[in-house]
C-alpha cells in the first residue's frame, strides 16, 4: 500500500516483547517481510512495548537476534534508525497525545467509562438473525459534561472511542478484494 507522501510501499512487523519469539510470530514476520520485499518496499520493525509490566529488555534483544538469525532485515527500526522513530511504542506517547488532541478538537472521539465486562455484557445480548457479532452499545456516546465530570471524580478512568458516523465505508483489500460495511451499525 502506498500512502500519501511516500513513494514506496511501507510494511511493518510489530512484536510485543512479553516473551520469546514463537513460531507463529516468526511466520508472521517472515510473511510480512517477504510481501514488502517482493514489492521493493520499506520494511519496519516496531516494538510494541506498551505492556510495561510484562515487556522486558531481554525479550526485545531476543526477538531482534531471532529475526536476524532468520535472515529478516529491516530498513527502519531498532538498530536501523530513520526519521520516523521512535520505533518503540512506549516512547511515542507524545505523538499519540497530539493525535488524540486533534481528533478531540474535531469531535471524532469520545471518552467511554464502560469496563470491558460491561461492554461485553451489553453487546452479548442477541441483536437479530443477521447480527455479525458484538457491537458497542453506545452507552457513553453522548454523556453530558456533568456526567463525565462525576465519573472522573468517582475515579473512573475512560478509554477513548471513535465517534463513527452512520453510512457505508468501502475499500479494496489487497487479499480479500472489495469490502463494504456500515461500521456504525455493525461495530458501534
Amino acid at each position: 500500500m502506498v500512502f500519501k507522501g511516500y513513494d514506496k510501499v511501507r510494511g511493518r512487523y510489530a512484536p510485543s516483547p512479553t516473551g520469546k519469539l514463537h513460531l507463529g510470530n516468526a511466520l508472521a514476520a517472515l510473511v510480512s517481510w517477504l510481501h514488502v520485499r517482493s514489492l521493493r518496499g520499506i520494511y519496519i520493525l516496531r516494538i510494541e512495548d506498551i505492556d510495561r509490566e510484562r515487556c522486558r529488555p531481554e525479550y526485545i534483544q531476543g526477538i531482534i537476534e531471532d529475526l536476524k538469525w532468520l535472515g529478516i532485515d529491516w530498513d527502519e527500526g531498532p538498530e536501523a534508525g530513520c526519521d520516523y522513530g521512535p520505533y518503540y511504542q512506549g516512547q511515542r506517547d507524545d505523538h499519540y497525545r497530539a493525535a488524540l488532541d486533534l481528533l478531540a478538537a474535531r469531535g471524532e472521539i469520545f471518552d467511554c467509562f464502560c469496563s470491558r465486562a460491561e461492554v461485553a455484557r451489553a453487546s452479548s445480548a442477541p441483536h437479530g438473525a443477521f447480527d455479525e457479532g458484538p457491537r458497542y452499545p453506545s452507552t457513553c456516546l453522548d454523556l453530558s459534561p456533568e456526567k463525565i465530570r462525576a465519573l472522573r471524580e468517582a475515579g473512573r478512568q475512560p478509554s477513548v472511542r471513535f465517534r463513527v458516523p452512520p453510512g457505508r465505508v468501502s475499500f479494496h483489500d489487497m487479499v480479500f478484494g472489495p469490502f463494504e460495511q456500515d461500521v456504525s451499525s455493525v461495530v458501534g
